[in-house]
């Protein structure tokens, strides 16, 4: 599952809902967060990718892992 946006308040929840029983990607561009916090995301089930919703080619990269 693809959640975009992954560092606003209503992705958060949804991905923490979502990855007790699937496998998640993330992808978020932080033009509105921080990244520090978020470095340690990827987890055997969660996986957060930088990238920009916008750009073919990280969306393309994001739903291949």
């Amino acid at each position: 599952m693809l959640v975009t946006g992954r560092v606003g308040f209503i992705s958060s929840i949804y991905v923490r809902i979502l990855s007790d029983g699937s496998n998640v990607i993330c992808l978020d561009d932080f033009v509105t967060e921080k990244k520090g916090e978020y470095i340690s995301f990827n987890s055997q089930k969660k996986q957060f990718v930088e990238g920009d919703i916008q750009k073919l080619e990280d969306c393309t990269y994001a739903i291949s892992l």
